[in-house]
């Protein structure tokens, strides 16, 4: 169903060279890192609010996800015009922007700027690194040219790496090295070069082809990771897609499985996994996967790879990185262009 000759076909904007070149950009995000120099000493922050919009913003949540374990102050994300009242001075506020331009995002910096908040600012340029290097703020500047849902290991790696270097947190080089590593293997063996008989990532397209799919995964490190398969089916696919979290969904999307019977064709569950998940999670898991094989409905379930919560983390993304690309190609659709989002970003801007 998906050859060399479909990408040629449908993937004009070379979204397969994207995704072949992510370990090679996590390297790079390293090195990005490895650079970055406190321009200033700062005082251990009360907070750390991450300011971003939607591919900007999915590294902090996988940063938030990844450092709970390992932090000792809170990061809150925010994905809005306007900031929290209680950000003060003694918050630390990071920026992310690839562009340089997020409407939302720049709001949030003057904003943070008139609360005379720490800043930490990570962008490839446009206005907002203009205004960080008239300011003086902390900058890290990432390389142009990716749509910025696939910028995300520009867009956290050298995040960590300044924490690490602001005395946040100890070092994660070691755990970033693991990821990069775990990444090139799984690329060999989720590119369409490689064997069907060990490419995860095309079975589990084959699977969701045509299909609603559920995805759920634990609230401990994966609540991000459910979210990025969802949004990444959503604008490489151009389907829809639905995302929840357990505990949670067993206190309310559990009722919703009762016209299942009716639709179950239709549907199709995914389970991420992790063997981080807490034992009574992994419980209810298993009381789920009961129900929903009862209404007839197909359930997945991907099990995370790697030792570290960093590379389990980013396997499992890049699994998913590669359904939503296969995905696109079986429903003859470019992958990289977002029309509707243009569409929408050009009448606010009337």
């Amino acid at each position: 169903m998906v050859s060399i000759s479909s990408f040629n076909e449908f993937d004009k904007s070379d979204m397969l060279g994207i995704m072949l070149d992510f370990p090679n950009q996590c390297r790079i995000a390293k090195e990005i890192g490895e650079r970055f120099k406190p321009s200033k000493k700062i005082m251990k922050p009360k907070l750390i609010l991450w300011c971003g919009m939607g591919g900007s913003a999915i590294g902090g949540d996988v940063i938030a996800s990844y450092l709970k374990d390992k932090i000792n102050v809170s990061i809150i994300r925010n994905r809005h015009y306007d900031i929290p009242t209680y950000v003060d001075k003694d918050t630390l506020v990071l920026i992310s922007s690839y562009s340089g331009n997020t409407e939302e995002t720049r709001s949030c910096y003057a904003q943070a700027k008139s609360k005379r908040s720490t800043i930490l600012m990570m962008t490839s340029g446009g206005k907002l690194a203009e205004a960080a290097v008239k300011n003086g703020d902390m900058l890290i500047v990432i390389p142009q040219g990716l749509p910025p849902r696939c910028a995300l290991g520009y867009s956290s790696i050298p995040i960590i790496m300044a924490f690490s270097k602001l005395g946040l947190i100890g070092s994660c080089a070691n755990e970033i090295d693991e990821t990069i590593a775990l990444l090139r293997k799984l690329k060999d063996r989720l590119s369409p070069m490689a064997s069907k008989s060990s490419n995860i990532s095309l079975k589990l397209a084959e699977q969701l082809y045509g299909k609603f799919p559920l995805i759920y995964a634990s609230i401990d490190h994966f609540e991000p990771v459910a979210y990025r398969w969802r949004t990444q089916i959503e604008e490489n696919a151009k389907s829809l897609a639905s995302h929840h979290i357990f505990a949670e969904m067993n206190h309310n999307e559990i009722e919703g499985f009762e016209p299942f019977s009716k639709v179950s064709k239709d549907i199709v569950a995914l389970y991420l996994r992790d063997k981080g998940d807490h034992p009574r999670i992994k419980r209810r898991m298993a009381i789920i996967k009961d129900i929903i094989k009862g209404k007839k409905v197909k359930l997945l379930e991907v099990n995370s790879m790697g030792e570290s919560v960093l590379a389990r983390i980013f396997s499992t993304i890049y699994i998913g990185d590669w359904v939503s690309l296969y995905l696109a190609v079986m429903n003859k659709v470019d992958p990289t262009p977002v029309h509707r989002i243009a569409y929408l970003k050009r009448r606010l801007g009337e």
